[in-house]
């Protein structure tokens, strides 16, 4: 049984777990199957990990040990653990933390063929092409994470995008006129041309811009 030390809470997790290179050479198979010196170590023998938030480390362990991503993992968490599994060089894990919910091409389907407004809630859409789509009026997108993607030219009208994630995505010339963008995050945006007539808007930053 190896014990880790982060930043004040344990995790321990059985050897083999870490040197099982079928998730690949990374920092936990090169630091326990090779002659590499491991990290230093507490009072009690556990290995000290620094700068790592605890709990991102223990959805890192729940992947070397189950082989799966743990359910109750939040976009924002899910967006920080992808840093944090490149610094450990884990890229099975990176892998499958950017895999999206839906394709542009299953949202068009469901835009073409629903006679109900869209419902994409908590959804995790990373970098996804949604270049002049038309989004069904009243659709529900909120609390989604759509980081690095793009929406210029779209249409959002009349929407509920609250708390969604949209960092560093390209939203030029995108109509959100009549949405509701409280909680939104709008860091890195690229923001020229767009429509935000009569949004609500609450807890946005302006200086950002």
């Amino acid at each position: 049984m190896v014990v880790f030390n982060v930043e004040g809470s344990y995790f321990k997790i059985q050897k083999k777990y870490l040197i099982d290179l079928k998730n690949g050479i990374n920092f936990f198979s090169q630091m326990f199957s090779s002659k590499m010196r491991p990290a230093e170590r507490d009072s009690t023998g556990a290995f000290i990990i620094k700068q790592v938030d605890p709990k991102l480390f223990g959805f890192m362990m729940f992947f070397l040990e189950n082989n799966k991503v743990p359910q109750n993992i939040s976009n924002t968490e899910r967006g920080l653990l992808i840093s944090v599994s490149d610094q450990f060089n884990l890229e099975r894990l990176n892998k499958e933390l950017k895999e999206t919910d839906f394709s542009r091409k299953q949202i068009e389907h469901m835009l073409k063929h629903r006679k109900t407004p869209l419902q994409i809630i908590s959804c995790y859409l990373l970098g996804i092409d949604l270049k002049d789509i038309i989004f069904s009026q009243d659709s529900n997108l909120s609390k989604s994470c759509f980081s690095c993607s793009n929406f210029s030219g779209s249409t959002i009208k009349n929407c509920n995008l609250n708390e969604c994630d949209f960092s560093s995505s390209n939203l030029q010339r995108c109509d959100f006129s009549g949405s509701s963008l409280d909680q939104i995050n709008f860091n890195g945006v690229k923001i020229q041309g767009a429509n935000l007539s009569h949004c609500s808007l609450d807890g946005i930053d302006f200086e950002e811009f």
